[in-house]
């Protein structure tokens, strides 16, 4: 007997949870569109909030300076184009290989390029230099730093750029 009143009260309990699941499923939904209209809401004022010039001038001068941060790190447009072109002459000028018919994956005498940047109060100085070329400098020019300066022209193993 016992047993049959504690299964009798677990339905009884099941049955109080589940008494109006239409009603429940009411309030949830009821509740969903509560929420959508408070983010609608916030949504509108956002977007008449970013109307404001105020904001959308302290915005402008949020990118410049995040432009002015980020210039240092990187080249611009124009700079690339000038470092491609230095580049390709480059490569075609002192890392030319036998013409074999057809592309190979690796070139075994191309040229590796280093990018050096030196920050000032002045400006950012930029540099690329084939660190192939600049250890053929090193080893021909046997500790003079003079003969190491000639030998960088003669291979034109570097590329300076950037703002001073």
């Amino acid at each position: 007997m016992d047993k049959v009143d504690k299964t009798e009260e677990k339905i009884a309990g099941r049955a109080i949870l589940y008494r109006n699941p239409e009603g429940i499923v009411e309030e949830l939904l009821a509740y969903v569109e509560h929420l959508e209209e408070q983010r609608d809401k916030a949504w509108a004022e956002v977007r008449e909030w970013n109307k404001d010039s105020e904001i959308q001038h302290a915005k402008e001068q949020e990118r410049a300076a995040y432009l002015k941060l980020s210039k240092g790190f990187a080249p611009d447009d124009d700079q690339w184009e000038k470092i491609n072109e230095w580049e390709k002459k480059h490569t075609e000028k002192y890392h030319k290989e036998p013409d074999v018919g057809y592309l190979t994956k690796k070139r075994l005498n191309g040229p590796n390029y280093s990018y050096q940047f030196e920050y000032s109060p002045i400006g950012t100085l930029g540099a690329v230099v084939c660190t192939v070329c600049e250890r053929k400098a090193l080893k021909r020019c046997l500790g003079n730093e003079a003969v190491y300066e000639e030998l960088m022209k003669k291979y034109d193993a570097n590329f300076m750029f950037g703002e001073v």
